[in-house]
C-alpha cells in the first residue's frame, strides 16, 4: 500500500497492465493520470471513476484508494491535500488537446471494431447466400472431375 506523504508531498506511482496499487488518501488529495488509463475505486463511495490521461481526479473523502491500470501501463500522481488545487469540482482536465486527442484515438478505435464486426457478418451471410443458391441450383461445392 502506498501512502501519499512524502517529502515532496506527492508519489509517482507506476501501474502495470492490469494491475492495481492500493493508496491512502485525504479529502482534498488530488490524483492525476500522467499517462495511460486509471480505473479509480475510493472506499466509502459506491462509483468507480475512469481517469484518462490529462486528468486530475480530486478527491472528496479519506481513505483507501484502488488505482487500476486499464488495458496499458499508467502513470498516476498522488498528492497530499492541497486546497489550492482541488477546487469544488471532482474533475480537472490538465490538457484539452491531450484530452480531445485521446478521445478521438477511442473513437476510432471503436468505429474500427465495429465495421470489423459488421464486414465479419456481412461475410458469413455471403457465404451462406451462396450456399443456399448452389444448393438451390443442383450446384454441388465438390469439383467434378473431367
Amino acid at each position: 500500500m502506498h501512502r501519499t506523504s512524502s517529502p515532496l508531498g506527492a508519489n509517482r506511482i507506476a501501474i502495470g497492465a492490469g494491475r492495481a496499487v492500493s493508496v491512502m488518501i485525504d479529502a482534498g488529495s488530488t490524483i492525476q493520470c500522467v499517462n495511460g488509463t486509471l480505473w479509480l475505486t475510493q472506499e466509502g463511495d459506491t462509483r468507480d471513476y475512469c481517469i484518462p490521461a490529462g486528468v486530475t481526479f480530486c478527491a472528496d473523502r479519506a481513505g483507501q484508494a484502488v488505482l487500476s491500470a486499464i488495458d496499458a501501463p499508467a502513470l498516476a500522481v498522488v498528492r497530499a491535500r492541497d486546497p489550492a488545487s482541488c477546487s469544488t469540482t471532482r474533475f480537472k482536465i490538465d490538457s484539452i488537446e491531450r484530452l480531445t486527442n485521446a478521445a478521438r484515438a477511442a473513437q476510432s478505435a471503436y468505429m474500427a471494431n465495429a465495421l470489423a464486426r459488421l464486414l465479419k457478418r456481412i461475410a458469413i451471410a455471403v457465404r451462406a447466400t451462396a450456399k443456399a443458391l448452389r444448393e438451390g441450383a443442383g450446384i454441388s461445392s465438390r469439383r467434378v472431375n473431367d
